[in-house]
C-alpha cells in the first residue's frame, strides 16, 4: 500500500478550505473547495457533536440513528 499526502489550505477564520489529494488511478485531479463559513463550521463540528451525543446518551446508538442539526445565531 503507498501513501498519498493531502494538502489542506484553511483560513483560520472559516472562510474557506481547499483540500488537494492529488491524482486518482485515471488521472483525474481530486480537489475539494469549500467557502460557505456554515459549511466549513458544519464538517469541523458535526463528527464531534455526534460523538459528544454518544458520548452524554450512548444509549442512542443502539436505539435510532441520529442526525444533528445546528442552529447558527
Amino acid at each position: 500500500m503507498s501513501k498519498q499526502i493531502v494538502k489542506v489550505v484553511a483560513s483560520k477564520d472559516f472562510k474557506f478550505f481547499h483540500i488537494d489529494a492529488g491524482l486518482d488511478k485515471t488521472g483525474l485531479q481530486r480537489i475539494a473547495t469549500e467557502t460557505s463559513e456554515e459549511g466549513i463550521a458544519n464538517h469541523v463540528l458535526l463528527p464531534a457533536l455526534e460523538k459528544l451525543v454518544f458520548l452524554h446518551f450512548p444509549e442512542l446508538k443502539h436505539e435510532v440513528a441520529i442526525e444533528v442539526h445546528i442552529t447558527w445565531v
